[in-house]
């Protein structure tokens, strides 16, 4: 693999690693800070009860945060088998 490759993918990679921190930092710091913060019972927010009246809504989180903004599919070629 030459320099050139490896540019391209941190390139490719760059904004799907960004994206992904940038979701883990905010439901750290708007959702889990906040509930452990609190000596109250904490309100959900608004996008938390969206979740809770469209339970589909629910694996898109966890499907953001596991498989990522851009899921990369490893291309083998075609598996020649002996005669």
């Amino acid at each position: 693999m030459s320099d050139d490759d490896l540019s391209a993918v941190q390139a490719r990679r760059t904004f799907p690693v960004r994206f992904t921190q940038a979701l883990q930092l905010t439901m750290q710091n708007q959702i889990i800070r906040r509930a452990l913060a609190s000596t109250q019972k904490p309100k959900p927010p608004l996008l938390l009860k969206l979740f809770d009246m469209i339970p589909l809504l629910r694996r898109i989180p966890g499907r953001l945060l596991a498989v990522g903004v851009r899921p990369e599919h490893i291309h083998t070629p075609d598996v020649l088998s002996a005669p």
